[in-house]
């Protein structure tokens, strides 16, 4: 069963914290109730769980960054437990990781060229901690879902096929369609190459022209968020086929969240307009909205 929920970073980003800094947990979780989603997705504060918690919205999960090239396990693993007993207390089921060792993806004057790679013959040790972290987690009853995030180690479709092959069945994948389009991937091709993997979904949207002159231009990271390449799914502006995407994940059987994702500038796209427009496009798509399937 497909279920749908939003994302906290569509009102307070993560990753540009200009984004949204004068945005209230209050407003968002009203907003979230006022459009009709059954869930939240949370960002790197999990302490908004528990305002979540006492405003009857579900949580179905946080982000977290892992520092698994950097660090020891034993710290790792005390740095990440607060987080899932948080979010275990707000009934939630799932954890999307990313790896920051040396990531760039925060930082505005970083070109995306000047990402981390991670070298081969790491790969095998990276994967064992990785599903090592994936078994912690399951210990508080979250399955971990790994995120490729622009500007880190994990970001074109090679590096997510050599994150497959260097981990376990339970070390689930997060599909982004908007990070992978970004990074030179086709996103249903992808989808179809690791359906087997996948255990959550963020269905994001890109606006092409300010994709492709990003990427021409070496943007940052946080350059391109702020110019406006993400949206939602049904944005006339929106470039991507997700509704494919979608078929695929219903005939394939999917059996999880799809989040509307779409981290932009909340003052020049209002969340709530635009998380609307997102919901409503998957509910005509699910047959669940005024329209049908498609």
């Amino acid at each position: 069963m497909i279920r749908t929920a939003t994302h906290v970073g569509a009102w307070i980003n993560d990753d540009d914290p200009t984004l949204g800094a004068e945005t209230d947990i209050t407003t968002v979780l009203s907003d979230v109730r006022e459009i009709g989603f059954e869930g939240i997705e949370l960002g790197h504060d999990a302490a908004f769980a528990d305002a979540a918690r006492q405003a009857g919205v579900p949580v179905i999960g946080a982000r977290h960054g892992l520092n698994l090239l950097q660090s020891h396990m034993p710290e790792e693993q005390a740095r990440l437990a607060p987080v899932l007993e948080r979010l275990q207390a707000a009934g939630a089921s799932l954890l999307s990781v990313h790896e920051m060792t040396e990531s760039i993806h925060t930082n505005p004057r970083a070109p995306l060229s000047e990402r981390p790679e991670l070298p081969g013959h790491l790969w095998a040790s990276f994967g064992a901690a990785l599903d090592e972290i994936t078994s912690f987690a399951d210990g508080y009853g979250m399955k971990l879902m790994y995120h490729p995030q622009l500007g880190t180690m994990v970001q074109t479709p090679a590096e997510i096929a050599a994150l497959i092959d260097a981990t376990g069945p339970a070390t689930g994948l997060l599909f982004d369609s908007a990070q992978i389009a970004y990074a030179g991937g086709e996103p249903l091709e992808l989808f179809r190459r690791h359906a087997a993997r996948i255990g959550h979904i963020h269905l994001g949207n890109v606006r092409p022209r300010v994709m492709d002159f990003g990427r021409a231009n070496d943007w940052p990271y946080i350059a391109a968020l702020r110019a406006g390449v993400f949206t939602v799914p049904g944005d006339p502006d929106g470039g991507l086929e997700l509704d494919a995407i979608l078929r695929a994940a219903m005939a394939g059987g999917y059996d999880g969240w799809v989040v509307t994702t779409a981290p932009q500038d909340p003052a020049l796209y209002t969340p709530l307009s635009y998380q609307t427009m997102a919901l409503r496009h998957l509910e005509r798509m699910l047959g669940r909205g005024s329209g049908g399937a498609a």
